[in-house]
């Protein structure tokens, strides 16, 4: 049932009759509490061939209703119940529910602030206004709704969990591990806590005590596949890709319609470098769900690595169709475009992407990259410093400041390899052009390259990459 039956006591007779109203509901909620649902029914229908004007009975039939999935029957017979008794606070929280169910929330939102109006002494409507407040993009005012919950029922655990959501969505992943760790304490079974807290611990890379709560979310519940799929993620994040591909594999087992779980498992096979499993595993995530982003972008970057970029680019265009905000598709669709030498065609995908995340590195990158191809050199190296924030790049952990370009006068500088042999070879030639700016230039290359780079007009000195590098005052 959707929300718990109202009934008046007050009202029973002392003597028992066969027609009495009390008796009838009392015995129609019990069937409804129980799940028989056709028996509660007909004990709701008497009460209204009796009384067409029952609140409690038109609240609780419209409730069977909907659940026997005559969602417009149900949310017609509540909102009876409700003309009848403006003031049945659980009517307008289970209309709340409905209305929310069928995504209209700002009329969701008005039902459970007539349910709060009605019984502000109950912590439910208060739980579920912030819910749909949360759906709104209003995380602030619903964690509010939430601790007036709590504060009426301090061992509220959906009201814990839901405060946790929208804590982590405000960035304070602190409380809002806290806020986990208090609807599991008050429901000890409670896996969708134990998967949330385990979310914000990876966050917070605490991925031991991660793996901890999704453990135990499995233990208290076998069957809940998305725990399974989470420590795929914790492994497959940490490089471990054989044994996110167990769990993905047993998430599958468990729950073989679980979208995440075929996801996941081709991107840890895509990996792992089995890029035909991969696509078979994302085509099966498909076949769940045609519209699922993230599973239709990665086809299409394997069919890429294939050099199948016509059906790549495809594959991203479908996506962005439904889902214009996803900017690895738009930054995919980009190299893509860039394989088949359309510069400017690549270059505004990622404006695109960079519209949708202003701070997005590898969009920067790839339109530096885009913006040099064309002859854009204003535009394209300075750009072309968004590669020190991407992921691909590894920090060097120098104490000593980065040249800016100004006069050396006398100073030692590091001028060290960053990516591979081509970007040495092609750079390395701008090394006289340092020395003429009156600094000592140490080099460092590859191996490889030692005795090519040897040879460079300007070059003090080169070290081989691995080995100790001397004092230098700027690099």
């Amino acid at each position: 049932m959707l929300g718990g039956a109202q009934t008046n006591p007050s009202v029973a007779q002392n003597k028992f009759v066969p027609n009495d109203l009390v008796e009838i509901l009392k015995s129609a909620v019990e069937h409804h509490q129980a799940g028989q649902l056709d028996s509660a029914a007909l004990g709701y229908e008497r009460i209204l061939a009796m009384d067409p004007t029952h609140g409690d009975a038109l609240h609780l039939a419209g409730c069977v209703r909907y659940q026997q999935l005559d969602r417009e029957a149900g949310i017609a017979l509540v909102r009876q119940a409700i003309a009848v008794n403006p003031r049945l606070a659980v009517a307008h929280d289970n209309l709340g529910l409905m209305l929310r169910d069928r995504g209209e929330l700002a009329e969701a939102e008005a039902s459970h602030r007539l349910a709060v109006e009605a019984n502000p002494g109950h912590p439910d409507p208060h739980n579920h206004l912030g819910f749909v407040l949360f759906r709104q993009q209003r995380p602030a005012e619903a964690i509010e709704c939430y601790r007036r919950a709590i504060a009426l029922k301090p061992d509220h655990a959906d009201a814990h969990n839901y405060l946790g959501t929208a804590l982590q969505a405000q960035g304070s992943l602190d409380e809002a591990v806290e806020s986990y760790r208090r609807a599991v304490a008050a429901k000890p079974d409670f896996v969708e806590a134990y998967n949330n807290l385990a979310l914000a611990l990876n966050k917070l890379g605490r991925r031991a005590e991660a793996a901890e709560s999704l453990r135990r979310a499995i233990a208290a519940q076998p069957s809940f596949g998305a725990a399974y799929v989470n420590l795929g993620n914790l492994l497959r994040e940490q490089g471990d890709f054989d044994g996110a591909i167990d769990w993905y594999h047993k998430a599958i087992a468990t729950e073989p319609q679980l979208v995440d779980a075929h996801t996941g498992l081709g991107f840890a096979l895509q990996q792992r470098g089995r890029l035909a499993d991969a696509a078979e595993s994302y085509r099966r995530a498909l076949e769940l769900k045609p519209d699922h982003a993230d599973a239709r972008c990665n086809l299409g970057a394997l069919l890429h690595g294939f050099d199948r970029s016509e059906e790549a680019a495809e594959s991203y265009r479908q996506v962005l169709a439904s889902h214009p905000d996803h900017v690895a598709s738009h930054c995919n669709l980009g190299v893509a475009l860039m394989a088949r030498n359309d510069i400017a065609g690549a270059a505004e995908c990622y404006r695109r992407a960079i519209a949708v995340i202003p701070d997005h590195a590898e969009a920067h990158w790839n339109l530096s990259l885009a913006q040099l191809v064309a002859g854009d050199f204003a535009n394209g190296w300075p750009g072309y410093e968004w590669r020190l924030r991407t992921r691909r790049h590894v920090p060097r952990d120098f104490a000593e400041p980065v040249w800016d370009g100004g006069p050396l006068a006398g100073k030692t500088i590091l001028l060290h390899r960053e990516q591979g042999f081509g970007d040495t070879i092609q750079f390395v030639r701008y090394a006289p052009l340092v020395a003429g700016r009156g600094g000592r230039v140490v080099l460092e290359v590859q191996p490889q390259l030692a005795r090519l780079a040897a040879g460079v007009a300007g070059v003090a000195e080169v070290v081989v990459a691995g080995m100790k590098l001397p004092p230098f005052d700027l690099h």
